[in-house]
């Protein structure tokens, strides 16, 4: 279940990244 946890922050710090850099 670790690696679950790690992907799903990896990709919420992707996400917010994304949506910090795009204008919306």
């Amino acid at each position: 279940m670790s690696d679950m946890q790690g992907l799903a922050v990896s990709y919420r710090e992707c996400l917010s990244e994304v949506r910090f850099t795009l204008p919306e």
